[in-house]
């Protein structure tokens, strides 16, 4: 059963808990522009298109190994305590993107019992931090905030392990990279307030860790339906604007609404899912200012939307 680390964060250990602290500077809201009218760097074509043909690589089955006793409960676990540690460490959420990645692509490879789910979490985080994290976050920052449930030496065997399994092949393209790429050229097109449609992409991509299905998608499909699904509950104009001038957005979102059909499908049945009885982290994590509380957007759920008696009293009253 895996242990939740302590709610307590690192504001104790003041030299620490600033040096993270700085990486919440790197929240930008996207300015308001006309739409489509912007020239698009040259180079962001290239960027793409190398991630969309690289990705393929870096892709696992959705069919979990027999060998493994990890089911869905467990996952749904193991994916609000890497949030916790991403959000307390303030960690990037691609960091927890790459983390996610090498952890179904480890399990691919070598058996994991449930017992070492912490250990294989600590791992992936540490090393998707190594990877992407500008500011190196030290290993007993890892252990600390983890109240200490598993070793030093532990987490450097794992680290190890998990090197040799995945070949030390760690730059794998993600959801969130796609995701980053449309918000800073596509998304800032657009006549938008702020980056709210964005973080509802972003909370729709970070949903999907919860369940192995999505891992039959690749990440640029599942970026660009989750850019679909965000539009659709929150800008529909928009919508219809893309597929207007799809010449240009199409060079960034490269796979069109109607191809992507299944992917949306699947976000929208997440979502609804979550919204009933879903990962608490990740709603926390999303319902701050930060993410512009997307995750209280809206209450999908038909039972907590049923009124009472008195309420549809009050209705029909208010209809004479």
């Amino acid at each position: 059963m895996i242990r939740r680390p302590p709610r307590s964060t690192l504001s104790s250990s003041s030299a620490a808990s600033d040096v993270y602290k700085r990486q919440l500077a790197s929240i930008q809201r996207f300015p308001v522009r006309e739409i489509f009218q912007q020239p698009m760097c040259p180079y962001i074509r290239t960027v793409m298109r190398n991630m969309r043909e690289s990705e393929d690589k870096f892709m696992v089955p959705a069919v979990v190994p027999s060998t493994h006793n990890i089911g869905t409960m467990n996952r749904e676990l193991f994916v609000s305590f890497l949030v916790d540690v991403q959000e307390r460490l303030l960690l990037s959420s691609v960091t927890l993107s790459l983390a996610m990645n090498y952890v179904d692509r480890y399990m691919m490879v070598i058996p994991v019992h449930v017992s070492k789910l912490v250990i294989l979490g600590v791992s992936s985080l540490f090393l998707a931090s190594k990877m992407w994290e500008v500011d190196r976050v030290p290993l007993a920052v890892f252990l600390e905030v983890t109240d200490n449930t598993c070793t030093r030496t532990e987490v450097q065997e794992m680290e190890q392990d998990m090197l040799r399994s995945l070949n030390f092949k760690m730059s794998s393209p993600t959801i969130l990279t796609h995701l980053d790429f449309i918000g800073s050229t596509l998304l800032s097109q657009m006549p938008l307030e702020d980056s709210t449609v964005l973080h509802f992409a972003h909370y729709l991509s970070e949903l999907s860790y919860l369940e192995r299905k999505f891992l039959t998608y690749s990440p640029s499909v599942m970026a660009a339906s989750a850019v679909y699904v965000a539009l659709e509950f929150l800008n529909r104009p928009v919508m219809d604007k893309i597929e207007q001038n799809w010449t240009f957005s199409g060079e960034i979102l490269k796979h069109h609404p109607d191809e992507v059909t299944d992917c949306m499908h699947e976000l929208q049945s997440q979502l609804h899912e979550v919204s009933r009885s879903g990962c608490e982290a990740l709603k926390r994590k999303f319902g701050t200012v930060m993410y512009s509380a997307v995750s209280e957007l809206f209450d999908l759920d038909p039972a907590s939307s049923c009124l009472s008696s008195d309420e549809e009293e009050d209705l029909e009253a208010m209809d004479y």
